[in-house]
C-alpha cells in the first residue's frame, strides 16, 4: 500500500501541476476552461485519496505520530471553512462559523491530523446535506476545563441508527 501510494502520488501531482499551468494560458475557451477546472478538482480529489491511503499505511505500520504545535484554533478552523466555502456554494449549502464570544486560548494540536479530521467532517456535512442546507461550526471553551469544543452541525439527512453504531 505504501509503495503503490508513493508511486501514484508523483504522477498525480505532476498531472495537477500541468493542468493548473494550462489554466493560466491565454486564449482558452470558456468550455475548455470549465473542463480543465473540473479535471483539476478531480486531480485534487485523487491526490487526497492517495494521501489517505498513505495515512492508512502509516496507521497500520504504527508510524502515525503526532507533531503538536500551539495553534489559534479559531483562525485554523476559519481557514478550513474558507477552503470549503466554494464547494459548499456549488452544492447550494451555506457554511457558517459561530465564533466564541470571549478570546480563545491557543491550543496544542497536530494541525496536519486535525486538518484530516476537519476536512473530512466538513466535506461530509456539505456532501450529504440538502439543497439550501446549512453547516455551522461552533467553537467554544469548555467551562471550567482546559479544553476547547468544536461542534459541526448540518441540516443533512444524518446517519441511520444502525450505521451510527459503526462509527466509533
Amino acid at each position: 500500500l505504501t509503495v503503490a501510494s508513493h508511486q501514484l502520488r508523483t504522477p498525480v501531482t505532476e498531472i495537477k501541476w500541468a493542468q493548473e499551468s494550462l489554466l493560466k494560458e491565454e486564449g482558452l475557451s470558456d468550455g475548455g476552461r470549465t473542463i480543465l477546472e473540473g479535471s483539476i478538482k478531480s486531480s485534487g480529489d485523487l491526490l487526497k485519496i492517495v494521501e489517505d491511503l498513505l495515512n492508512i499505511a502509516r496507521i497500520e505500520g504504527g508510524r502515525f505520530g503526532y507533531n503538536f504545535t500551539e495553534t489559534d484554533i479559531v483562525s485554523f478552523i476559519g481557514s478550513h471553512l474558507a477552503k470549503t466555502a466554494p464547494i459548499a456554494r456549488r452544492a447550494g449549502v451555506k457554511i457558517y462559523l459561530d465564533k466564541p464570544k470571549a478570546d480563545m486560548p491557543k491550543v496544542w494540536a497536530d494541525t496536519e491530523k486535525l486538518s484530516l479530521v476537519l476536512d473530512n467532517l466538513l466535506e461530509n456535512a456539505v456532501r450529504y446535506n440538502v439543497e439550501n442546507g446549512e453547516v455551522t461550526v461552533k467553537i467554544d471553551q469548555v467551562q471550567n476545563q482546559p479544553f476547547v469544543e468544536v461542534v459541526i452541525r448540518d441540516t443533512g439527512f444524518g446517519v441511520s441508527e444502525e450505521d451510527l453504531k459503526k462509527l466509533f
